[in-house]
């Protein structure tokens, strides 16, 4: 649980940066390519987590 809510700040925040700073050159439009960046940052995390494995170790009843 502790991954995907990682990965959704990382979205989210990345989301909110990635507009912000592009609103200086491209205006509103910014907005519209910050979601699929955001989308893609989380992706990659998401994605790393699952390639290395260690999701498989956890245990929820021991």
């Amino acid at each position: 649980m502790g991954a995907f809510m990682f990965s959704s700040m990382a979205n989210l925040f990345a989301r909110v940066i990635i507009a912000y700073l592009l609103a200086h050159f491209i205006g509103e439009s910014a907005i519209w390519w910050s979601i699929p960046t955001g989308w893609a940052i989380g992706f990659l995390f998401s994605f790393v987590r699952v390639r290395s494995g260690k999701w498989m170790a956890k245990r929820l009843v021991d």
